[in-house]
């Protein structure tokens, strides 16, 4: 069994395309997909992660030992950092801090389960900055890029799962390919299959 916990994006996993903003314990989610269960837990974003809603994980009916993915990361590669970096050597630093204080996260909840991370998905084509997007679709894109190699180079050294799907959606220019969204910012079921090949039998093992 795999327990996929973190923001919106989570519903992904729930193998369905409906989006549910309520938060786990208000309403729980219709699961799907055989040996996946889905948490969101709020709108965690890593730079919160620790602080704020590392805490909420043991209220989940989660055993110890067992298998838990944490979906983080998205909400910073599309606002946070772009608009803290006035381009790609401030964007860096940005990333390298943000995932520092998610690691240390990582490293309390690895104690006592099977850990593992997914990575961000591309930003979508909004190239205007508005409330939920700042920044160029191009910056936004190499910034979500950034925070896939560094956090795969952190999951490495800590010997955890990475996964990650992000040049499976995008288009032959590089940008994200549309055609993969449900919405302004969350992956439809159409990019499940890239997500299950990916995760190749690791939450039914």
């Amino acid at each position: 069994m795999l327990h996929v916990v973190g923001n919106s994006h989570v519903c992904f996993f729930t193998g369905t395309n409906t989006l549910r903003g309520i938060t786990w314990w208000k309403l729980k989610p219709k699961d799907t997909i055989p040996d996946i269960r889905t948490y969101h837990i709020g709108p965690v974003t890593a730079w919160q992660f620790t602080e704020k809603y590392l805490g909420a994980i043991p209220l989940l009916p989660v055993n110890e030992g067992e298998k838990i993915m944490v979906v983080l990361g998205e909400v910073d590669c599309r606002y946070q950092i772009p608009l803290h970096s006035q381009g790609l050597v401030d964007a860096n630093e940005n990333v390298k801090e943000t995932l520092r204080r998610m690691f240390a996260g990582i490293r309390i909840l690895k104690t006592k389960y099977e850990v593992s991370v997914w990575g961000v998905h591309p930003s979508n084509r909004v190239v205007t900055d508005n409330e939920l997007l700042v920044g160029n679709c191009a910056f936004r894109t190499a910034i979500a890029r950034m925070w896939n190699e560094r956090a795969a180079a952190a999951c490495d050294m800590m010997g955890i799962p990475f996964f990650c799907i992000f040049n499976k959606l995008l288009a032959p220019d590089g940008l994200l390919d549309h055609k993969y969204l449900i919405d302004d910012l969350h992956i439809s079921q159409l990019a499940m299959p890239f997500a299950l090949e990916e995760l190749n039998g690791y939450h039914s093992a």
